[in-house]
């Protein structure tokens, strides 16, 4: 597991990053693999959100979501794919 906070290699003006990846290994790999990637940006001042976005692959799908934080609503957008037969799922949810 890795977290970063603001990392270097990062180049977003006015929005502070936070990285998160882990992964499954050893035994735990073999029964069940599992990759996980997450990014953040926040508001630098106040650490509200602005974006976020996850990736989630296992053995049977890939997941990315990704969540837009306006001032007045919340968006999200899910896409799942199957590995194994490729079908694709999506998802779209509004909140205000």
């Amino acid at each position: 597991m890795r977290i970063e906070f603001a990392p270097p290699d990062t180049k977003k003006p006015g929005a502070y990053v936070v990285r998160f990846s882990s992964s499954s290994v050893g035994a735990a790999a073999a029964l069940y693999p599992y990759q996980t990637n997450f990014w953040s940006e926040l508001d630098p001042k106040s650490l509200r959100p602005r974006y976020f976005q996850a990736t989630e692959v296992d053995h049977k799908e890939r997941v990315k979501t990704t969540v837009h934080y306006y001032p007045k609503q919340v968006e999200s957008h899910q896409i799942t794919r199957s590995l194994k037969t490729g079908n694709i799922e999506e998802t779209r949810h509004g909140m205000k």
